[in-house]
């Protein structure tokens, strides 16, 4: 409860899935003889470079004189905890709007760290009884395309810094040194080259793009490669 350690896990096997797009997790097979997991124990994970970060167990599969099997999810699943309760709709900075969700915490786990989102950018919330984890997660969704969540587990309470992502390629992969096999897919069914968005309001009242660029559509750069498929959407929360 305090975070000092307990103990230490030597696992026969442990899964990695880590994301940019949390919620990152894990797997652990556990053998006979190493201390007993239990379902809300945090566990710090670790790989060859050192620790990826602090871990919840949310389901353990025990096999009695054998094998224990847990998952794990990051522990910005503690988010999951509370509801928006005493949040009510508001407008302002992401840092501003998150920190006021963040306050909501029963125990304070997570604060909010470096926001590198221009303070020119307007957020808005409307407090629908939210876990707080899905509130941030929705608010990051309808942020510009390029940032990311920098989730921080070394530092307690733990910090949740939004930053930019880096241009630059960040890793690399070379067939006859790093990997046994290569398997591409390409899958159009998600495609879309020409959208129709549209904001708050109904019918030929709707908030759409016409006032801002002349045209109810916005074509992608890729339209003559792909050929025209159109798709739309609504936003509600857009004025």
């Amino acid at each position: 409860a305090n975070l000092a350690e307990i103990a230490r896990i030597s696992a026969a096997k442990v899964s990695l899935d880590l994301q940019l797009d949390p919620l990152s997790t894990a797997t652990m097979d556990i053998p006979p003889g190493q201390a007993a997991v239990k379902v809300r124990d945090f566990v710090e994970l670790f790989d060859p470079n050192g620790s990826v970060g602090i871990f919840r167990v949310s389901k353990v599969d025990k096999e009695p004189g054998g094998m224990t099997k847990a998952w794990l999810k990051h522990v910005f699943v503690t988010l999951n905890d509370d509801l928006t309760i005493g949040v009510q709709a508001m407008e302002g900075t992401f840092g501003e709007v998150v920190s006021s969700i963040l306050a909501a915490q029963t125990v304070p786990r997570w604060r909010l760290g470096d926001v590198e989102l221009p303070d020119e950018y307007t957020v808005l919330y409307s407090s629908g009884y939210d876990d707080l984890q899905s509130a941030i997660m929705d608010i990051f969704e309808h942020l510009p395309i390029g940032y990311m969540l920098d989730l921080d587990t070394l530092h307690y309470p733990w910090v949740m810094h939004l930053r930019k992502m880096r241009d630059d390629d960040m890793c690399e992969g070379r067939l006859n040194r790093n990997l046994s096999g290569v398997r591409i897919t390409e899958d159009a069914q998600d495609l879309c080259t020409r959208v129709y968005p549209y904001g708050a309001g109904e019918g030929e009242d709707r908030i759409n793009l016409a006032t801002l660029t002349g045209a109810l559509y916005m074509d992608a750069d890729t339209r003559d490669l792909w050929g025209t498929i159109t798709k739309t959407f609504s936003e509600d929360d857009i004025f």
